[in-house]
């Protein structure tokens, strides 16, 4: 139930109201953004809502329970408001949102209208949309930690102990640098550079790459295939990058996990105690297993322990 300023319902009630949105965004590098569709300018909460960024809202959705109140924000891409760089390196990514109702002549009778996170974000040439989700997603995430037959965690995290400026126990780098010699496309290219081309073959598949230089300086995006082929080094990523890659482009690229207990092992140098998967729990096939006179029925372990 909100309760509205008896200044700001006398209005509503009237029918003529002096009344506008404001958006206040805090960003996951803890950067704080206002946004309004009023047409100067306006300034509470120690924040400046801008009003040229053209944003246009749409009805916002809200219903009794735990239904998730949504709503979706329409707006203009520029380097003053919402820059295309920042969307696509994730910085509104569940951002903080509150949206407020404020009387522009005096902005201290305002009421909250959503409160939630940003959800996806879609943009275009010049422009973007953005889902305001309420504080009641939350709620419908998953939360803890499943029991799954592969490591449930990321190499080189803490629970799985590996340090990945060290190398694996055949001697190879779990982290190298490189640069771009031929770009394949947006999601592929090749080095001839040495340390790409001195590793194994499928060494950084599921491993990660982190751009340092050109059109997309800072983001990263899982590997899904490190190939090699006549001195050559190809790596094909799991999404296309949202800017052009470009010849001379550099990056450092870790080491892939399939998060298998062999590849825990046996290449990156793991130790079982570390492997955080549960691979010797029965899963649906063993329960839809029926009996046959074929097996060795003698009531021991099916994994042969």
């Amino acid at each position: 139930m909100k309760t509205v300023p008896v200044a700001m319902q006398t209005d509503l009630d009237s029918g003529a109201t002096h009344h506008c949105m404001c958006w206040r965004v805090e960003r996951s590098d803890a950067q704080v953004f206002g946004f309004t569709d009023h047409d100067v300018d306006l300034t509470f909460l120690s924040t400046t809502f801008r009003s040229n960024t053209g944003l246009t809202p749409s009805a916002i959705e809200q219903s009794i329970g735990l239904n998730v109140d949504n709503m979706d924000v329409m707006g203009v891409l520029n380097s003053i408001s919402i820059d295309e760089q920042d969307i696509a390196a994730g910085l509104y990514d569940d951002a903080e949102i509150t949206a407020y109702r404020v009387d522009w002549r005096d902005t201290t009778k305002r009421v909250i209208l959503l409160s939630g996170t940003v959800g996806e974000v879609s943009r275009g040439r010049i422009g973007f949309t953005a889902e305001v989700r309420g504080l009641a997603h939350k709620l419908n995430l998953p939360t803890g930690e499943s029991y799954l037959p592969v490591c449930r965690v990321d190499l080189g995290s803490t629970k799985c102990g590996i340090n990945m400026a060290g190398t694996s126990v055949s001697g190879h780098a779990f982290t190298v640098a490189g640069n771009v010699d031929e770009v394949l496309g947006l999601n592929a290219f090749r080095s001839t550079d040495a340390n790409m081309i001195s590793k194994p073959n499928g060494w950084f598949s599921r491993g990660l790459l982190t751009w340092t230089s050109g059109n997309n300086n800072g983001l990263q995006m899982e590997v899904k295939l490190h190939s090699l082929g006549s001195g050559v080094a190809s790596i094909y990523l799991w999404i296309p990058m949202p800017f052009v890659i470009q010849v001379g482009d550099t990056y450092s690229v870790q080491a892939g996990c399939d998060k298998s207990p062999d590849n825990c092992v046996n290449k990156i140098g793991n130790t079982m105690a570390n492997f955080r998967g549960f691979n010797l729990i029965p899963g649906n096939d063993t329960v839809l297993k029926t009996a046959s006179t074929g097996d060795d029925n003698n009531g021991g372990s099916i994994f042969g322990l």
